[in-house]
């Protein structure tokens, strides 16, 4: 759904020398993104378009889901003390560019992040795939929007090192092959499980998204008891 399509011949400019800048980095289904997608609006569920929009600040501050989520994360962590790791950051990463220099340390992983040094990451930048067997020792916090993929790794991971973390899910059902409801609601249900079973010495917080944003899915914080 388009949030915000009210673009000036000076955003669309904006819009076009980003892309002809660069274009060739992307890979070619993001490019079809960018050739289909890019001057349509800032929506709520397209990252790899809606990063762009945030990147140029053509989208209003209302209707930037990031600054939201900021919101949602320093309404329960306390950044300046801690390490951070950020799970499926996308190919320009706006949340960390938003977030680092509010954290004591700010590393970022994804295996598709292109343009890190467009927005000027100064943090430690790894470009591979999340999972169980990822060392998550250095850090006190994950942070994931939409990791996708990776969500139940990073659940799992941070559960059994007892770490705290923060996931915005998105509408992707990322189940196990033995499911034949593949729905995002099985998703859910299979994630709360997870956390049910293995979660035992955290506090569960469920949080969403304003209303007129219309991102339906909701964001897990999970923080250690005392």
């Amino acid at each position: 759904m388009i949030l915000y399509d009210k673009l000036s011949n000076t955003d669309k400019a904006k819009l076009i020398a980003f892309k002809e800048k660069y274009y060739q980095r992307y890979v070619s289904y993001l490019q079809e993104e960018l050739d289909n997608k890019l001057l349509k609006g800032f929506t709520n569920n397209n990252d790899t378009i809606n990063q762009i929009y945030c990147y140029l600040q053509i989208v209003p501050d209302k209707y930037n889901y990031y600054l939201e989520f900021i919101k949602i994360i320093q309404k329960y962590f306390v950044l300046e003390n801690k390490k951070v790791l950020e799970i499926g950051a996308g190919s320009l990463p706006i949340l960390a560019s938003y977030l680092e220099s509010k954290a004591l340390n700010y590393d970022i992983m994804d295996p598709g992040i292109i343009l890190e040094d467009v927005v000027g990451i100064k943090g430690r930048v790894f470009k591979e795939k999340f999972s169980l067997d990822t060392s998550i020792t250095d850090y006190d916090l994950l942070i994931g929007y939409n990791p996708c993929a990776a969500t139940e790794a990073m659940i799992r991971n941070c559960l059994q090192n007892h770490k705290e973390f923060i996931i915005a899910l998105c509408g992707c059902a990322f189940l196990p092959e033995s499911y034949k409801k593949r729905t995002n609601k099985e998703w859910q249900k299979y994630l709360f499980q997870i956390i049910e079973k293995l979660g035992q010495n955290y506090n569960l917080y469920i949080e969403y998204f304003k209303d007129y944003l219309n991102i339906e899915y909701p964001i897990l914080v999970m923080k250690l008891k005392k």
